[in-house]
């Protein structure tokens, strides 16, 4: 008889931004026995927005931000939208000297000048992200290593969290990873995972982002 395979499932909510880890244990009739109850953080896809906006509200101040999101929150959301798309791409084969380029609502700029009385060059400039934000008509360019960034604290929240559960016995022999959700998605994430347990197999299957919606109608 075979044995049983324990598998360390990840389930990722980018929507809410939470992330729930669970370990369950394959049996050989197909089974799920539970090892460790669900336990997680925030550290899902949106914190990775929060980091960007905070990094905006760095240079325009958190009071120009809350005052534009008021006065022009169609334009916001297409700021974030254009972001997420990139946030989904970022890892993919991108190197330290790559820019990501974000579409910048002109209302943005000229808000910016109203309120600020400087332009978004010379805020930058003034601020830690000088030589990390290029602004450029309807356009900022980041680099690479300031974009990657914004990931950091998912990225480290749930690389710590995960470390700490390895360390108790009822998780021993657990050789495999599966990621689910939006945010198991992310090129980045899931090399960061890669790379901080190299002795595990880390599983993302197609459309990571789909799979707890398929199984909730599987098991329903």
């Amino acid at each position: 008889m075979s044995r049983p395979l324990k598998l360390f499932a990840f389930l990722i909510y980018s929507k809410g931004g939470t992330v729930d880890i669970t370990v369950h244990e394959v049996k050989n009739n197909g089974h799920l026995k539970e090892l460790d109850r669900a336990s997680g953080g925030d550290w899902g896809g949106t914190s990775v927005d929060m980091a960007f906006k905070q990094a905006l509200a760095d240079i325009v101040t958190e009071g120009m931000i809350e005052g534009y999101c008021h006065k022009y929150t169609g334009d916001y959301i297409e700021l974030l939208r254009d972001f997420e798309i990139k946030k989904r791409k970022c890892g993919q084969g991108n190197d330290s000297n790559h820019l990501i380029t974000l579409k910048v609502p002109v209302t943005f700029t000229e808000e910016c000048a109203e309120t600020m009385a400087k332009d978004l060059t010379t805020l930058t400039n003034e601020s830690r992200f000088n030589n990390h934000f290029y602004w450029k008509s309807d356009k900022v360019r980041i680099d690479m290593p300031t974009f990657e960034g914004f990931f950091q604290p998912a990225c480290i929240g749930i690389i710590n969290h995960v470390k700490e559960l390895f360390k108790s016995p009822k998780v021993k022999g657990v050789k495999k990873i599966l990621m689910v959700g939006g945010f198991s998605e992310s090129p980045l994430l899931q090399d960061a995972i890669r790379k901080a347990f190299p002795d595990c197999q880390v599983i993302v299957p197609q459309e990571a982002g789909l799979a707890v919606l398929r199984g909730a109608v599987v098991f329903g």
